[in-house]
């Protein structure tokens, strides 16, 4: 099973805390991502499980349990964690950025907070930086 993974959209909610950090509310953040198979078929699906900060210094890191990813057909899901993500040996993939926080602490309570900036994806022991275009 070839899959190429297209693109992926991030909804994230943060609660701010005492420690001057902000945490990542996985109750209300969505990762989602399309799959393509055979240059044809794409479907979406997400991840159910993920952590993430924003430091008082403005680092965002995003972890995301690979082995929580949902398809809605179980035999698939199963096939991306051991043929697509191997998550026997990576259970985790990590993204990354920094964030202007002095637009972030200015932003309003319960308001949406939009950055395009360049990620750092940590897949598969790799390391790779990605642009907005």
């Amino acid at each position: 099973m070839i899959v190429r993974l297209t693109t992926f959209i991030l909804t994230m909610a943060f609660v701010f805390s005492s420690h001057a950090e902000w945490m990542l509310d996985s109750n209300n953040s969505t990762l989602k991502f399309v799959s393509t198979k055979s240059n044809s078929v794409s479907e979406i699906h997400h991840f159910e499980a993920m952590t993430g900060t924003i430091s008082d210094d403005g680092k965002a890191t995003l972890v995301i349990d690979l082995a929580s990813v949902e398809t809605n057909i179980p035999i698939r899901n199963e096939r991306m964690q051991t043929m697509l993500f191997n998550v026997a040996d990576f259970a985790k993939a990590t993204v990354s950025t920094v964030v202007d926080m002095s637009e972030l602490d200015n932003s309003d309570i319960g308001g949406i907070y939009s950055i395009v900036n360049d990620v750092t994806v940590d897949l598969h022991g790799k390391q790779k930086t990605i642009q907005p275009s």
